[in-house]
């Protein structure tokens, strides 16, 4: 009995100890300003919020790997499923964000990037603040971030593995350390897998994208890079001051977005307001068999540019993407998966109709013109 009484105040000290010690690093980080993941000890608060999401959702996707019989047609003919701040659950920034969003087979994800100069560390956060001040209750290390999509984003984890997975950097920095830890990470985490190719050198050389003309078959297996510009209005002049091979992000991106990129931005409340100008759909590629439909070529629209809409302010929930795909032709319409409503779940059943994540828009346009969720 003595011994085990000795055991058991010897496992009650260790497990004390253990409390304390966590206890104590947690403080230090408090007072370090740390605004790495679960600081503060809001691990389980996080877990939480990601476990009410998934709850909400609706059951899971039955999205499988596109078919190749559906690639053969440029990139600027499919709607995507992407999602915006994808590492977000609300008001948490965790790598399990990153892995439901996967889970539900989204293929263009989303993240504003931050430099912390105290810690000389980028991290991934959210703002509206100009100034770049961060609002959330935490961030989420880039280098997790990136970890996390490559060993979830292309692995049997999700339904969709050798889908293009297309990865999206908003930086909101004036550092120009900033962009060249960006450019890093990146390379070191992705590496093969990128759109591109590594020169005898090792200089990475990124096979640039025109979504007018680029097929979609291309991009299988790839990651592509995406750098939405539109934060700052300067920005290639700042990135373009580091110095190395490979330090640049603006010259290992596949394709740019917003001001003069490949991919023109505009927000919700915006784009509501601008006229339409009304495209056409050209069906005579498919062939239809009774009971048995072959699709043989997707259908073509006569969408000559590549655009992206994004919610006005992730308070206000999801935007009208069947709004914004039937009238104005967009193919990136990123869903706030935190914000579980209606249009959040109407943007996830177009694409479990056709069971893709890249869905040709012609059948996207079809099926919005006659659901009765949209008329």
């Amino acid at each position: 009995m003595d011994f085990l009484r000795k055991l058991l105040v010897l496992f009650i000290i260790l497990i004390t100890s253990y409390i304390l010690y966590r206890a104590y690093k947690k403080r230090q980080k408090l007072l370090a300003g740390d605004m790495s993941e679960g600081f503060l000890g809001f691990g389980d608060l996080s877990d939480r919020e990601l476990n009410g999401i998934r709850a909400r959702a609706i059951p899971n996707t039955s999205i499988t790997g596109i078919s190749n019989t559906i690639t053969k047609i440029p990139l600027c003919q499919y709607v995507i499923k992407s999602s915006y701040n994808t590492a977000c659950s609300g008001n948490y920034f965790t790598t399990g964000a990153i892995e439901y969003v996967l889970s539900r087979g989204c293929r263009w994800l989303d993240f504003e990037v931050f430099y912390n100069a105290k810690r000389q560390d980028i991290f991934v956060s959210k703002t509206t603040d100009p100034s770049f001040n961060v609002s959330p209750k935490n961030s989420l290390s880039f280098m997790d971030a990136m970890s996390t999509v490559i060993t979830y984003g292309t692995s049997s984890f999700v339904t969709n593995p050798t889908d293009p997975l297309f990865i999206q950097i908003r930086p909101k920095s004036f550092n120009a350390n900033a962009y060249s830890m960006i450019s890093a990470t990146i390379l070191s985490t992705f590496g093969n897998k990128l759109y591109g190719i590594f020169d005898n050198e090792n200089k990475y050389i990124p096979t640039v994208i025109d979504p007018l003309t680029t097929p979609l078959f291309d991009l299988k297996n790839r990651i592509i890079i995406v750098l939405d510009v539109s934060p700052i209005k300067n920005m290639d002049s700042i990135a373009y001051s580091c110095t190395g091979a490979n330090c640049n992000i603006f010259n290992i991106a596949n394709i740019t977005v917003g001001q003069t990129g490949r991919i023109s931005k505009a927000n919700y409340a915006t784009k509501i307001k601008s006229p339409h100008v009304p495209y056409d759909v050209d069906f005579t590629q498919t062939v239809d068999l009774s009971k048995n439909p072959v699709v043989v070529d997707p259908p073509i629209t006569t969408i000559k540019t590549y655009q992206q809409v994004v919610p006005d302010d992730d308070t206000r929930g999801n935007i009208n993407t069947y709004l914004m795909i039937f009238y104005y032709g967009i193919q990136l319409t990123p869903g706030l998966f935190y914000y579980n409503d209606e249009e959040l779940y109407n943007y996830e059943v177009l694409f479990e109709n056709r069971r893709t994540a890249f869905l040709p828009l012609g059948f996207a346009n079809q099926y919005i013109g006659t659901t009765s969720q949209f008329n």
